[in-house]
């Protein structure tokens, strides 16, 4: 979306997991996107410094057990000025809709998601304790909107044929659900969005 987005940016996307590299430059040539490129990369061992405008990390830090060096190293390759945007689930204080008909793919979360869960107080601290300026945080995922719209295309999740179909079909009121969670309407929220910049 970036490297489409911004035709002038030169983008680099970074994997944890060398087997995808191969399948994402697949789909960036056929979209005739060359401004972008890939690499393998851990984020806790990441030693760039003062290389990047912009930094964004959806739903990644969940992932990695050791959150705060992952988020230092991220604030050490931003330019001075620089912005780094994190979304991160936070603890759930209720269940997730559809919860029961879930329990595979949160067996399969659990797996994935091996970081400590945070508040949400402890995802913006993440990158303040790294001595970045917070430009903007807030509460995201809301129960009836984005949380909903999670679940319902979670539900068929497993890549099948007819799971696919279902996705399909989800797409256009999910993204509505998406669309409608920007208008802050629900109070239990489930995730939180960090706009950090660099001094």
């Amino acid at each position: 979306y970036l490297a489409a987005r911004y035709p002038e940016a030169d983008v680099l996307a970074i994997d944890l997991k060398p087997d995808r590299l191969p399948h994402l430059a697949e789909v960036a040539k056929a979209l005739g996107l060359k401004n972008i490129g890939f690499e393998v990369g851990d984020l806790t061992t990441l030693s760039t410094e003062a290389e990047y405008d912009l930094i964004v990390c959806i739903d990644v830090l969940e992932h990695i057990p050791e959150q705060q060096r992952a988020a230092a190293n991220l604030i050490r390759a931003l330019r001075p000025g620089g912005l780094v945007f994190a979304h991160i689930p936070t603890i759930r204080e209720v269940p997730v809709p559809f919860s029961r008909f879930l329990r595979a793919f949160h067996e399969w979360a659990e797996e994935e998601h091996t970081a400590v869960p945070l508040t949400f107080d402890r995802a913006v601290a993440l990158f303040s304790n790294c001595g970045a300026a917070i430009a903007d945080a807030r509460r995201t995922f809301g129960f009836w909107t984005g949380e909903m719209a999670t679940s319902l295309f979670a539900i068929p999740y497993r890549n099948t044929p007819i799971n696919r179909l279902f996705q399909v079909l989800l797409v256009g009121p999910c993204r509505l659900l998406t669309l409608a969670d920007s208008l802050g309407w629900d109070q239990a929220r489930f995730a939180a969005a960090v706009c950090a910049r660099k001094p």
